[in-house]
């Protein structure tokens, strides 16, 4: 006769170990502690200690359950530094020993926080929680349940279990491709080298770092749009000051050894250069302020480990759990609720790091959308579209006008200048600094050939963006066509609204007030 509570619990032992990772607790000779009514397995997951305990419900007098769960709360209260949770899975054949459940129920009510009771009945093929009270399982019930459903009677006996025990453990090893980062900490130098000779650099020539990383590399649209491509590299080594760059230096330490250790120092690097580039064209498309860091490449050390999650979700679990996708869910949000700081490069590096790491990935997946030539495919498709795009879209194409605009500024070309510059703000630009530049570029251009009324309306369109350069332009206006009160009331708003050279507003002021004396003695004679 089949004994159906042992049955059941050899049956779940292997599923349990099978499909949810646990180990059964061994000996110092590493053979398996077991016994046909009482079989415990283990787990470390997330920071959790999780044991499981089958237990024949049957084979157990009331004393040795308390004793169980006795045993069981004292473990978790004399080591409240470690979270160790117990899930004791009693196993009953039917629903005839109600006094156990009982003495179950009320030895579980004392204290629940770390010791879970489930209840499995074989007559019914039911498995659930003790009173229905809500705690995680961790997706013990559905193993449990799965069991039931899939005939444990049939269970075969005979199946290796240390064979198993030594798959799951390939598994759930991660075998690390490189021993020493040393990548890592030579990326990490670069950083704190190039940020020191620029900013000794500025020292000696008395140049702004700002202006200097404008010049060495930093993703600035124009100069893109003008031939300098080697600006999608660059910007990854550079960084705004001292604290951008302690700041992604020490991401890097801490984000990038593991990823080395993991890809191997070939693929790391790799990954690290295609996800800043991707980065910075997403930049180039999307934004038009100057831009550095290495944010990009270090969101790419994010996606590959998001990668090797998808590839690899045992081990992910196992060694990050939650983290990094928090991490990266974090750092977006604060991205986009933050002045200054260019997701777009963010979001570029990590869909950069994720596609990057599925072509220098040398395991050939079972699953066919992790195949290396689709991710190729998907690669090259995003750089070129995103490059079209970049190099076509309106935003930057009013820049290219803008860069024109400029040229025919400086040679003084009136008509032409306002000609474009009527041209550009038909366009729309969305950008202030872009419709204050056109604005400023039209006012002159107006006033130069003595559109005065024109130049005045645009000089006022400058308001909303700027008040105090609205007002001295105005200022400068109606000085030009002699309506000196105008003149003096724009120039004394301008000084009001904060126009930065307050200096030469009051000696225009002063001019302003001479010149008007001057009329009012002459009307009076």
């Amino acid at each position: 006769m089949i004994d159906m509570p042992k049955k059941y619990i050899s049956a779940a032992f292997l599923a349990l170990i099978d499909k949810q990772d646990f180990m059964p607790i061994t000996g110092e000779d590493g053979v398996i502690l077991e016994n046909p009514d009482f079989k415990v397995l283990i787990k470390y997951s997330s920071g959790k200690h999780l044991l499981v305990e089958l237990i024949n419900a049957a084979a157990c007098s009331h004393d040795e359950i308390k004793k169980r769960l006795t045993l069981s709360r004292n473990i978790a209260q004399e080591n409240p530094q470690r979270d160790f949770f117990f899930y004791k899975v009693f196993v009953f054949e039917s629903e005839s020993d109600m006094q156990k459940r009982h003495t179950i129920l009320s030895e579980y009510a004392e204290d629940n926080k770390r010791v879970k009771c489930l209840c499995v009945n074989l007559a019914k093929k039911k498995a659930d929680k003790f009173n229905q009270s809500a705690f995680t399982t961790f997706g013990i019930d559905r193993v449990l349940k799965s069991v039931l459903e899939s005939g444990f009677e049939n269970y075969d006996d005979n199946i290796d279990i240390y064979a198993l025990i030594r798959k799951k453990h390939e598994e759930n090893t991660l075998v690390l491709a490189a021993k020493k980062p040393w990548l890592t900490y030579t990326l990490m130098g670069i950083n704190i080298a190039v940020w020191a000779l620029l900013t000794l650099y500025a020292m000696i020539k008395g140049d702004s770092y700002n202006t200097l990383l404008i010049e060495f590399g930093a993703k600035e649209n124009f100069r893109i749009l003008n031939g300098e491509y080697w600006r999608f590299v660059t910007p990854i080594f550079l960084h705004a000051n001292l604290l951008h760059m302690a700041i992604n230096t020490y991401s890097l330490y801490a984000v990038g050894r593991t990823v080395e250790q993991i890809f191997g120092h070939l693929k790391y690097i790799l990954v690290y250069m295609i996800a800043g580039i991707i980065g910075s064209i997403m930049s180039f498309m999307f934004s038009i302020n100057p831009s550095v860091g290495a944010s990009g490449s270090l969101f790419g050390l994010l996606g590959a480990l998001l990668y090797f999650g998808v590839e690899n979700p045992v081990l992910f679990r196992r060694y990050f759990g939650n983290n990094v996708i928090a991490t990266i869910v974090i750092n977006i949000i604060f991205g986009f609720s933050r002045s200054g700081i260019d997701n777009y490069a963010h979001i570029g590096g990590l869909i950069g790091g994720f596609l990057s790491s599925g072509i220098v990935t040398s395991k050939k997946s079972v699953k066919k959308y992790l195949s290396r030539p689709l991710f190729f495919i998907v690669t090259v498709t995003l750089i070129l579209s995103g490059l079209l795009y970049g190099f076509n879209n309106n935003q930057n194409t009013i820049l290219k006008k803008i860069n024109y605009l400029d040229e025919l500024m400086q040679t003084k070309s009136w008509v032409e200048a306002e000609s474009l510059g009527e041209e550009i703000m038909a366009m729309n630009p969305s950008e202030n600094k872009l419709v204050y530049h056109v604005l400023w570029s039209l006012t002159l251009s107006e006033s130069s050939q003595g559109k005065y009324e024109e130049a005045i309306a645009h000089a006022k369109g400058i308001d909303e963006i700027s008040p105090a350069d609205s007002h001295y332009l105005l200022g400068l206006l109606y000085f030009d066509i002699k309506n000196y009160d105008m003149s003096k009331t724009e120039l004394l708003e301008a000084k009001k609204a904060g126009f930065v050279d307050g200096g030469s507003i009051d000696s225009l002021i002063k001019e302003l007030d001479a010149l008007i004396r001057g009329n009012d003695e002459q009307y009076n004679d």
